[in-house]
């Protein structure tokens, strides 16, 4: 099989956001790019030139109408609603004709997926500081929990060392018989829905792994509505707030990072072929 380039990758991820963007416009689903794919389109009008991955999030009722209804004549949307073999706690938009992914930590078991964006959902957040951190440590754990269990699943590979191997075997045998790793995803999913959107001031985006010390919540005002942004040759929504969101997020985010660190974050888990 051969590899996507890093342009063949954002092509087919772009191609997958205006599928995206075409059914959420017709079926009035909000979402907002974020991440490192809102700093492309603030800072670079597109991506991030070494940047291999695409990044949106939906307020949870829009994300929930988004994963029981999203229809598409060339990718499919998955969630752990959708298929229980999914062990992320957010989902994504695949595709399932044309490419194949090889990851080390598998996030879905029951479909060899190929390339995909990631679609975050965004829950309500208690306002007092010590709700707050209790919530965060809470899903520190169980996110923790979760990528563990996950790591278990990986295969043996004759390219890694024999200890890291042995590290596999040891963590296949702990889950044997234990938890399932679904279980802690579904727990996750509901402990982030606790709160729903809108029903206090701040909104959070707490589904994948995440600094606990670092800030990831914000004002719901940041998400009040979302304006059109160029990004590559197409517009994309971006939530009004994004200033905030960004500064709280990365600091100074439109200055570029040192040279060492301008690297695909995606490839070092996880490479894309086509079939």
């Amino acid at each position: 099989m051969k590899e996507l380039t890093l342009k063949e990758l954002q092509d087919f991820e772009l191609d997958i956001l205006k599928d995206v963007h075409d059914f959420c416009v017709k079926n009035g689903i909000k979402y907002s790019l974020c991440g490192g794919t809102l700093i492309g389109a603030i800072r670079h009008q597109g991506y991030i030139p070494w940047d291999d991955d695409i990044d949106i999030m939906m307020p949870r009722p829009d994300y929930e109408k988004f994963f029981q209804y999203y229809k598409s004549n060339k990718y499919v949307a998955v969630n752990n609603s959708v298929d229980k073999k999914c062990f992320t706690a957010f989902g994504r938009v695949c595709d399932k004709e044309k490419t194949v992914a090889v990851s080390r930590i598998p996030w879905c078991t029951s479909n060899n997926y190929g390339v995909f964006i990631d679609v975050f959902p965004a829950d309500g957040f208690p306002e007092k500081e010590i709700e707050q951190s209790a919530a965060y440590l809470k899903n520190h754990k169980l996110l923790n929990d979760i990528v563990d269990r996950r790591r278990a699943l990986s295969k043996f590979d004759k390219k890694i060392s024999m200890k890291a191997n042995l590290m596999l075997a040891i963590r296949k045998l702990r889950y044997l018989f234990g938890v399932r790793t679904s279980y802690y995803t579904q727990k996750l999913v509901k402990e982030n829905k606790k709160i729903k959107f809108g029903e206090t001031g701040l909104w959070a985006t707490i589904s994948h792994v995440v600094n606990p010390k670092t800030k990831k919540h914000f004002p719901i005002s940041t998400f009040d509505h979302c304006d059109l942004y160029r990004f590559e040759d197409a517009e994309f929504f971006v939530m009004c707030g994004y200033d905030e969101v960004l500064r709280s997020s990365y600091g100074d985010y439109m200055q570029l990072p040192p040279e060492e660190k301008r690297k695909p974050l995606m490839q070092a888990y996880i490479h894309f072929f086509w079939k």
